[in-house]
């Protein structure tokens, strides 16, 4: 399921087919928080499971991310990287493209660039989990 998110060029979601029976929220100028062609194209194209998993990672988000702020300001690498790997993975799971690649920078540096090169993303990192929650509530609500 990661490979085919990670390795394939983002599609527009197709409204008019059965699977696609809601078009894809409007987020940002150009691009969505989730890709939800390819996360339904993943899952043999079952919305239900599509949407449990999307509400399931909606559930784990906000202490994941209270435990990733927590860890920034320890300064706890090995919980840095363990956390973002963590929110890489679940991410991955719904194609929500833009958490997946901040986290995965993140886990990336843990290694090189320490805490610092954590923190300097975590900004931008709340800014992308807010708008992957926005348009998980914009889906919950068409279910």
């Amino acid at each position: 399921m990661v490979e085919k998110c990670i390795h394939q060029p983002q599609q527009k979601a197709d409204v008019g087919s059965p699977a696609h029976s809601s078009p894809v929220p409007p987020v940002g100028p150009t691009r969505s928080a989730i890709d939800i062609a390819q996360a339904l194209d993943n899952l043999g194209g079952d919305r239900e499971l599509f949407l449990e998993v999307v509400a399931s990672f909606v559930e784990m988000i906000p202490q994941q991310m209270k435990d990733l702020r927590e860890a920034a300001i320890q300064a706890d690498l090995d919980r840095l990287r363990a956390i973002t790997h963590s929110l890489k993975g679940s991410a991955s799971n719904i194609c929500a493209e833009q958490v997946r690649g901040l986290a995965r920078q993140m886990e990336e540096r843990c290694g090189d660039q320490g805490v610092e090169g954590v923190r300097a993303l975590l900004p931008e990192l709340e800014v992308e989990v807010e708008r992957f929650q926005a348009e998980a509530s914009i889906l919950g609500k068409q279910a």
